[in-house]
């Protein structure tokens, strides 16, 4: 007798079963989806918070928190594994497109004193070394410190935001001026 009563526990479902099943699972489905949407909000907002750190625009109050908390959230999910692969292909780079575009732009643009903006004329070379220390200036004492804190959560892993940032500033300023 113990034996037919396993075997009904381990038969498949019967159609009255299947539609007592189907709302969890689609309630289970429903939390996955909004488990994606609320990573791809979190996503965007540090995409958008970085790239405006790149664009000189300063982060609104308590902005810098509430990234910093997005960056442990995506830490926790399965999407966390993949964050310093994001953070190299897309926003470091889409940031150094950014500044490298700066440069070219200040290139023929170059005040020579800081009091009333003069302009003269400087040699080519000049001119690019003076806009290439602005930028490197702008990254170095604003850009940087300003992703180390976004990204602090990540801060312990090799190799770090701070390398990550400096060999792309490297790679993709310096180098391809």
């Amino acid at each position: 007798m113990r034996t037919l009563r396993r075997l009904k526990f381990m038969s498949s479902p019967s159609l009255s079963d299947l539609g007592k099943r189907e709302p969890a699972a689609a309630a289970d489905e429903r939390g996955t989806q909004q488990r994606r949407a609320c990573a791809n909000a979190t996503w965007n907002s540090i995409h958008n918070g970085v790239i405006a750190v790149f664009q000189r625009k300063g982060l609104p109050d308590q902005e810098l928190f509430s990234l910093n908390e997005g960056v442990r959230q995506l830490l926790k999910t399965e999407l966390g594994s993949f964050f310093t692969e994001y953070l190299q292909n897309q926003l470091l780079t889409k940031g150094m497109v950014i500044l490298r575009d700066k440069i070219r732009f200040y290139e023929g643009i170059c005040p020579r004193q800081s009091g009333p903006v003069v302009m003269a004329p400087m040699p080519t070379g000049q001119k690019l070394l003076d806009s290439l220390a602005e930028t490197w200036d702008f990254f170095f004492s604003d850009v940087l410190p300003m992703l180390q804190a976004i990204f602090y959560p990540v801060q312990g892993k090799e190799p770090s935001v701070r390398q990550l940032a400096l060999l792309h500033f490297r790679n993709a300023i310096t180098l391809s001026v």
